[in-house]
C-alpha cells in the first residue's frame, strides 16, 4: 500500500524525476529522518502529475458505468495536490486573488467542499485535498529561483537540487505553510508504512 500524490502540475519525464514530487519526498525524508533515496527506494510515496486542477479532480471522481478506480483499489491514502491560483476557473467562487490572508482559511474550506462534491462520493478518511497556496512558483521563489517562468524543465533541476540541501528544505518548510501541510500531511500517512 502506498500514499499516492496526485499533482495539478505538468511533467516532462517519468514521475520520479518530477521536481515537485522528489522535493517532496526529500522534505518528508527530512521529517522523518531519514535518507531521501532510502525512502524513495521503499516506494511508498508514489505520484502521478495530472496537468491541471480539473485532470486531478477527474482522476478521482467517479467512473462512467460501474467501472473500477484503480487509484482507490491500489492506495492507503489519496492526496489531491491542487494550485489555488485558478482554483475558481474549475469550481467557481471568488478567485484566490481577491481573498484577504485573513479569510484564506475560509475559502479554502469552501473550495476543498467544493472539489469533493465534485469528486462525489468516496471515502473521505483515505483522501486529503492540500492546496499549494497562489501555486509551484511561490514555492521556486522562496528557494531563490527569480526566474519564476513555466519552464518545467528549470523548474524540476531547481526542485531536485533543492531536495540535497537541508538549508532549503527548512526554507521551503518554514515560508510556505501550505508547502508544510502537503508534507506534514504525507508525512503523517508514511510513517505507517515506512521500514527502518
Amino acid at each position: 500500500m502506498t500514499v499516492f500524490v496526485l499533482w495539478e502540475n505538468h511533467a516532462t519525464g517519468p514521475d520520479d524525476r518530477f521536481g515537485p514530487h522528489a522535493f517532496l519526498v526529500a522534505c518528508v525524508a527530512d521529517r522523518l529522518r531519514m535518507n531521501r533515496f532510502e525512502l524513495q527506494a521503499q516506494k511508498i510515496i508514489r505520484g502521478r502529475s495530472c496537468n491541471g486542477n480539473g485532470n486531478v479532480v477527474g482522476q478521482l471522481g467517479p467512473v462512467e458505468r460501474g467501472g473500477r478506480r484503480p487509484l482507490w483499489d491500489a492506495a492507503l491514502h489519496l492526496i489531491a495536490v491542487l494550485d489555488s491560483d485558478k482554483l475558481h476557473d474549475l469550481l467557481g467562487g471568488e478567485a484566490r486573488k481577491l481573498v484577504a490572508e485573513s479569510a484564506y482559511d475560509t475559502w479554502s474550506a469552501q473550495m476543498e467542499a467544493k472539489c469533493r462534491e465534485r469528486i462525489g462520493p468516496h471515502d473521505t478518511a483515505r483522501l486529503t485535498i492540500c492546496f499549494i497556496d497562489r501555486n509551484l512558483e511561490t514555492l521556486l521563489k522562496i528557494l531563490g529561483d527569480t526566474s519564476i517562468e513555466k519552464d518545467v524543465v528549470q523548474r524540476d533541476k531547481v526542485l531536485q537540487r533543492a531536495a540535497g540541501d537541508p538549508v532549503l528544505i527548512r526554507r521551503g518548510l518554514e515560508e510556505m505553510p501550505s508547502w508544510a501541510h502537503l508534507v506534514e500531511t504525507v508525512t503523517t500517512v508514511a510513517r505507517q508504512l515506512v521500514r527502518r
